[in-house]
């Protein structure tokens, strides 16, 4: 796995290891502010980068706030598990596109890496195994790319697109090959 230190991070792994051999997971520092807003304005644009700024800096956090007892009964609902990963599996890396990353997945050699809240993966990267790289996406691909897809579906009266994406990661934005796709029933709660 290469994951940023989330909580959806643990869920995935949780539920993967029941049934996956998970060799190592590569957890990756949070990206400092000022470099993540710079890459994304260079790859997405600058209007749409000030939209999700907005985003984050307000609606996500009233969000989290009011949303949090809906939060735990759907936690407790799907059995998400955020339950520590053991020391012995983890890999600490400052950024999934550097050196010590490339080092950690030559030397594992794995068939397939699963992506879970990542910066966006060099094409360095991408190119320094056989293996398959798989990103979970919190939207419906292509309509909905980037950060906070669902939540874009919403804001652009798009219900049928809300839902989530699994899908191969090539060197696009989330344009990669779809494995599966769901949708999602918007409810009151």
């Amino acid at each position: 796995m290469l994951a940023g230190k989330v909580e959806s991070s643990l869920f995935i792994y949780n539920a993967l290891k029941k049934d996956f051999k998970i060799i190592k997971v590569v957890f990756e520092e949070k990206v400092s502010t000022k470099k993540l807003i710079i890459s994304r304005i260079k790859k997405l644009g600058f209007f749409k980068v000030v939209n999700q700024l907005i985003f984050q800096l307000t609606i996500s956090k009233l969000l989290k706030i009011f949303s949090y007892r809906r939060i735990e009964e759907l936690k407790k609902k799907y059995s998400f598990s955020s339950k520590a990963i053991n020391d012995s599996v983890l890999i600490n890396v400052s950024s999934v596109n550097n050196n010590d990353c490339i080092t950690a997945i030559k030397k594992n050699n794995p068939d397939v890496i699963i992506v879970n809240g990542t910066r966006i993966i060099s094409n360095k990267v991408l190119n320094c195994t056989s293996a398959v790289f798989i990103n979970t996406h919190v939207g419906i691909t292509p309509q909905y790319r980037g950060v906070h897809g669902g939540y874009w579906s919403l804001v652009c009266d798009d219900e049928k697109n809300f839902g989530v994406t699994i899908h191969k990661v090539d060197k696009g934005v989330d344009t990669g090959d779809i494995i599966y796709q769901d949708n999602i029933t918007i409810t009151k709660q």
